[in-house]
């Protein structure tokens, strides 16, 4: 049986009331406050205090907290309208003082940008940025043990809104000892944003046939409250490097190649694209026009094996001993531990050695003199053996 760990929804929630001031909101009026408001800008670089955004919208940002987590959940709302309609394509911005360690940042939200630093006196400082976005109306969708599902017509109109959370990770389920160590660490620069009314974060973890993999439930109503125009689904994900070492033994981010991880949505429409960030500091996941009601990302390993060693080359050192220089094969994400030499000489007997050097050459030893051999090499990495070099000989 595999490990499955469970994740708590991020959902669209009924609107805060906004009052004319709320001092406990913001870090000028109350600098204790945990968390607190330092700032908010609105349509580049509006920026005013006592909750109002150029005097039509009011940022806030209240502690929460679920299954041993620590969470801060963050919203920008109108003053006057029942959502942020008028504001869709409108750039927000808002700076959060908080002592929750900002290991995962997600929102219902459009072209987000997240940066935080930190601790400073056991503070951090998150700075979250994007754009509203329309997500449907919940109702109607339920939470079977498979995950969520919602009915084919959404009953209620989209609603433009920018809200999300900051989470620690910490939760108890993610201390289960059959995890890896360090995994709650690892979550530390995990960023998502959404237009799906139903999202599973932070992911769910799962043991399936020996491998690791990372799934979130999505869930949505296929059809908008007219019963005719389809939804579309966006969503987006970044997997932090820490993540990539501590869950899939990524050791070596520089070289992990675009298929380095295999991504899937289930059949239906969308587009899903994994990409390797610049500077390989992590992974992106970026999923395009998903339709629904229910749909599951699933994440794991790919091609991470070594390429194939190159230009090999063997010559004999004695009767029974030998020498193979090489090229060393290209790391894909985890670093080459070694190499396999696998040889069978004309008489069919065989010769199988395993170098721990990673580096050209190293010595073969017990060749039976005066037999010629045809060999490969094969580097190895945690993930396994990569690639056979071509054929090469060792001679009598």
């Amino acid at each position: 049986m595999g490990l499955a760990v469970c994740a708590w929804a991020l959902a669209a929630g009924n609107a805060r009331a906004v009052h004319t001031n709320l001092p406990d909101d913001w870090c000028v009026d109350n600098a204790n406050a945990d968390p607190c408001v330092v700032s908010a800008t609105y349509d580049d670089g509006v920026t005013v205090h006592d909750l109002y955004v150029s005097s039509t919208y009011a940022p806030w940002a209240s502690a929460e907290g679920a299954g041993g987590a620590k969470t801060v959940q963050w919203s920008f709302q109108p003053l006057q309208a029942s959502d942020l309609t008028a504001a869709l394509g409108k750039t927000f911005s808002m700076t959060i003082s908080t002592s929750v360690v900002p290991r995962e940042i997600d929102a219902f939200g459009d072209s987000m940008t997240y940066t935080r630093s930190g601790p400073s006196s056991g503070r951090y400082t998150v700075t979250v940025t994007g754009q509203p976005v329309d997500v449907q109306d919940q109702n109607g969708c339920t939470y079977p043990p498979g995950g969520p599902t919602c009915s084919s017509v959404a009953p209620g109109a989209p609603s433009a809104i920018l809200q999300g959370e900051i989470n620690d990770s910490n939760a108890t389920i993610y201390h289960d000892p059959s995890l890896p160590p360090g995994l709650v660490d690892s979550f530390y620069g995990m960023d998502m944003y959404t237009n799906i009314a139903e999202t599973g974060l932070p992911p769910n973890l799962i043991q399936s046939n020996g491998q690791n993999e990372l799934q979130i439930d999505l869930a949505d109503h296929h059809f908008e409250q007219n019963g005719t125009t389809v939804v579309h689904g966006n969503f987006y994900l970044r997997i932090p490097e820490t993540f990539l070492a501590t869950y899939w033994g990524i050791n070596d981010p520089n070289t992990l190649a675009t298929d380095g991880l295999n991504a899937s949505i289930g059949a239906g429409g969308g587009t899903l694209a994994v990409t390797v960030e610049p500077g390989n500091t992590g992974v992106q996941v970026r999923i395009t026009g998903m339709t629904f009601s229910r749909r599951k990302l699933k994440i794991k390993l790919g091609a991470v094996t070594p390429r194939a060693p190159t230009n090999v080359k063997a010559s004999r050192t004695s009767g029974t001993t030998g020498k193979v220089t090489f090229t060393p094969a290209k790391p894909r994400g985890q670093k080459v531990t070694g190499y396999k030499l696998s040889c069978k000489a004309a008489n069919g007997s065989t010769v199988t050695f395993k170098s721990r050097s990673r580096h050209s050459p190293f010595s073969v030893a017990l060749l039976a003199s005066g037999q010629a051999y045809s060999c490969n090499l094969r580097a190895r990495s945690k993930a396994g053996y990569g690639l056979a070099s071509k054929k090469f000989s060792i001679p009598r």
